[in-house]
């Protein structure tokens, strides 16, 4: 029986070649540059050559003793009997006496990647990066068994008419079919057609999918990720395909069933069963690494800050309960958005389509905030040097979304102005480090921009539940 290890890796973090295959635990250096070559070749890892200066590469160098490792990923890899989780960059310190609060961490990282992946597609693929999506099959075993956790095992509905039933009435085939008696010039109909779902018990699809969920959920208990994703122990058969018939003709029986279904939730499920039967040869492992993360974390920030503080960038102004004291000027089916003004090229004539993109904008209690989620660590602290930072294009930026605004802000008196950096951390609470400021566009009026770090576990237990944070959260 194979024997699963679990270990912890920083995002972003940089790792000689040495320190990987300790960290790791790699018997051999061929299986290291096995490991790395993968994560290259996907752009899931990145490096650089130690004894030079310059651009991260992504191309393997042929001296891979000389060079230094960085993943560019947030999730799980599973590769040789290795589960290898790698952790957001904002855990900047860490000692063997934090491996379980981070792999208790990741465990609300992994919901947070899955719902931000879910509100942007419809896709059974945990992994999707900014080129598309992996074919994992541990994505998809999660996606079954999870599915199943939802809405349980495959059952075929039919909707079947019936004279004087219980169900809804079929007012259509009533009026069609059935002869009424007239009483003062109306209607009326002692029988009536009602509707009646019956569930099919004995059908192979559902056959076919308790199998596949017998052998998902013993897949994942074998890589003990099951306790990790909280889905329970599932046994419904020791049936095989084999059973059933030939992988061609259960693949045939899924096709057909998929082309007289047309409820969605069942379409999608119909078509994660046929990878499944599919790929049935393959176990997990078998296509060199699996993956189930994102290279974008930095897009699930941006994501979550701009729910939980609820984002009014895209509302109307109509919708923002401000109409009555706006200017007449500004007319009430016009977004906070398209109030920023946009570039006009006088050669041609036109205006551009796009303009600044703030995070995001929230008006409350007659204040006006800009919000940025910045994924960054940057050092701060009076005693250390400056480094991590956001560059100076984005404090740049910061200050301009102020200015792109400042007429809405002054013709309609708003009470006050804040402008913030939203950074994670792991700590738990709030931590407030001052501002950061340009004195050139300060002199020209515009806010100093405010530098808060946020608790992650707090905003991710907020985003995942659709709750709001309130604004005096940041304390501004």
């Amino acid at each position: 029986m194979s024997r699963i290890s679990s270990y912890i890796i920083r995002e972003e973090q940089h790792y000689s070649f040495d320190q990987l295959k300790s960290i790791l635990n790699f018997e051999s250096d061929d299986q290291l540059k096995m490991f790395i070559d993968t994560l290259v070749g996907n752009r899931i890892m990145y490096q650089k050559d130690v004894n030079r200066k310059g651009e991260l590469i992504s191309s393997l160098k042929k001296d891979t003793y000389k060079m230094s490792y960085k993943l560019s990923f947030v999730g799980i890899i599973y590769f040789k009997e290795k589960i290898i989780y790698v952790y957001p960059k904002y855990f900047t310190v860490f000692a063997s006496e934090q491996a379980e609060n981070i792999i208790s961490h990741m465990n609300l990282v992994m919901k947070v990647i899955k719902k931000y992946i879910n509100s942007r597609a419809q896709n059974i693929d945990f992994f999707i990066d900014n080129e598309g999506s992996s074919n994992s099959l541990l994505s998809l075993y999660l996606f079954l068994l999870e599915d199943y956790v939802n809405n349980g095992v495959y059952q075929k509905v039919e909707e079947i008419a019936e004279l004087n039933g219980h169900g809804d009435i079929l007012w259509q085939r009533t009026v069609d079919i059935i002869q009424p008696f007239i009483k003062n010039g109306r209607p009326y109909y002692t029988d009536v057609f009602t509707t009646r779902r019956d569930t099919e018990k004995e059908n192979i699809i559902r056959e076919i999918h308790e199998i596949i969920l017998t052998k998902c959920s013993n897949e994942l208990r074998k890589l003990r990720l099951d306790t990790f994703f909280s889905i329970p122990y599932i046994e419904f058969t020791n049936k095989e395909f084999d059973d059933i018939g030939e992988r061609d003709y259960i693949l045939k029986l899924v096709e057909d069933e998929l082309s007289i279904t047309f409820d969605n939730k069942h379409q999608t499920l119909l078509k994660a069963i046929y990878q499944f039967v599919k790929n049935s040869n393959f176990k997990i492992g078998d296509k060199s690494i699996e993956l189930l993360g994102t290279t974008s974390f930095n897009l699930v920030w941006e994501k979550v800050c701009s729910q939980v503080f609820g984002n009014q960038k895209d509302k109307r102004l109509v919708d923002l309960n401000i109409l009555k004291k706006l200017k007449s000027n500004y007319v009430g089916n016009i977004k906070l958005f398209d109030l920023i003004e946009k570039p006009f090229w006088t050669a041609a004539g036109k205006t551009a389509s796009k303009s600044l993109e703030p995070d995001t904008i929230v008006i409350s209690n007659n204040n006006f905030i800009i919000l940025d989620a910045k994924y960054y660590t940057p050092q701060l602290e009076k005693n250390k040097p400056l480094k991590g930072q956001p560059g100076i294009e984005s404090i740049t930026k910061q200050y301009l979304y102020q200015l792109a605004y400042q007429n809405f802000i002054t013709e309609n008196n708003f009470d006050s102005v804040k402008n913030c950096f939203l950074f994670p951390t792991s700590d738990s609470s709030v931590k407030n480090f001052g501002k950061v400021k340009l004195d050139m566009l300060s002199n020209l009026g515009l806010n100093d921009i405010d530098v808060r770090f946020l608790p992650t576990d707090k905003v991710y237990d907020c985003y995942l539940k659709n709750e709001k944070l309130d604004i005096s959260f940041l304390d501004l």
